[in-house]
Formats: structure tokens, C-alpha cells, sequence
């Protein structure tokens, strides 16, 4: 089965701006949604050093589940606990997913998205998931 990484490389290296909305729309699921929303949502922040933390890489790894995701970032958005334990969070997440996925994990995280996937823009990721990401300034 593709990792994360190769299914959104495999995007990201279309040259038709339609054909990239289209095979987004095509792949989205919850994962994927809270990826870019908060990697380019301005009012998401996590607080934490940049770059990869140390970490076991993982070549056997999988996603979490919807619900483990949506745990693991409710963990990591929770403020209220001490800092080293929402990077231990973090890094556990990290050592689960398949090492090829950390790399959207931390851009995610840094919010440099772009760095990863050249073509996945704020507008890009905006008219694929208008929902969920804002275009331009908004």
C-alpha cells in the first residue's frame, strides 16, 4: 500500500492545476484535511521547536486511524500540558507513521507545506478544500 508521502508526490508532480484539484478532492479524508488546515491555518500553532524531533524511523508504519489523528493533535494542541509531553506526543506520532511520512508530519507542523510538495499553495489547497483551507490573506 502507498504511503501518504507517494500518494501526495504523485499529486504534486502533475503539471494540470485541475487534474491536482480533482486527485486531492479524490484522496481526501480526514487525515489529509486536518493536515493542510493546519498547515496553513494562521490560527493553528504548535508551539514547538522547528524541524524533526528525534525519532525511530519506521519503514514498516501506517496512519493512524481518523480517530488516533484526531486524538494525537488534541494531545499536541493541549496546552495545558507541560511542553516535553506534547513533543513526546508529537514523536510518538512520528515513530507510528512510516518513515517516508514524517517529512509531512514536521512541514506540517513548521507550516512549510511547500517544502515537501512545491505546488500544494494556500490556493492550491483552498480550492481543493475550500472548507477547510482559506485562499490568499483570509
Amino acid at each position: 500500500m502507498a504511503t501518504l508521502y507517494e500518494k501526495l508526490k504523485k499529486i504534486d508532480d502533475l503539471k494540470q492545476h485541475k487534474r491536482k484539484v480533482d486527485q486531492l478532492r479524490e484522496v481526501e479524508d480526514f487525515t489529509i484535511r486536518s493536515i493542510f488546515m493546519a498547515a496553513y491555518a494562521k490560527h493553528i500553532d504548535f508551539k514547538m521547536p522547528k524541524g524533526a524531533p528525534p525519532y525511530i524511523p519506521n519503514e514498516e508504519g501506517s496512519l493512524p486511524s481518523h480517530k488516533e489523528f484526531n486524538d494525537i493533535i488534541k494531545r499536541i494542541m493541549n496546552f495545558k500540558d507541560k511542553q516535553y509531553m506534547r513533543e513526546k506526543y508529537f514523536i510518538d506520532l512520528l515513530n507510528k507513521v512510516h518513515e517516508d511520512d514524517v517529512q509531512i508530519f514536521v512541514a506540517m507542523k513548521d507550516k512549510t507545506i511547500t517544502e515537501v510538495f512545491p505546488t500544494f499553495t494556500r490556493d492550491l489547497l483552498a480550492e481543493a478544500y475550500p472548507k477547510f483551507v482559506k485562499g490568499g490573506d483570509k
